[in-house]
């Protein structure tokens, strides 16, 4: 069965868009946290959640689904900031 994101194009983001999610994501330190148990998970299911609110709520972004926000390119950046 074919997933809804197949044959999508997601459009990059941009270096504000970047910037933006970047932002967002220092307010919520679970999403680098390296533990992977049940409770942990849910708290990033739900700080990514969140965060796709935030950056979709800002004025400056176009609509982005969260799928896209954890392939985006800064994501490797705000990882090595935290270690």
């Amino acid at each position: 069965m074919a997933s809804m994101m197949e044959g999508l194009k997601r459009k990059p983001f941009t270096e504000t868009e970047k910037i933006i999610l970047t932002e967002i994501m220092k307010k919520y330190p679970i999403i680098t946290n390296p533990k992977t148990d049940a409770a942990t998970n849910r708290q990033k299911s739900a700080a990514w959640d969140s965060i796709g609110k935030e950056l979709n709520a800002s004025t400056l972004v176009i609509a982005q689904v969260n799928i896209a926000l954890l392939s985006c390119a800064c994501m490797p950046n705000i990882l090595a900031q935290k270690r």
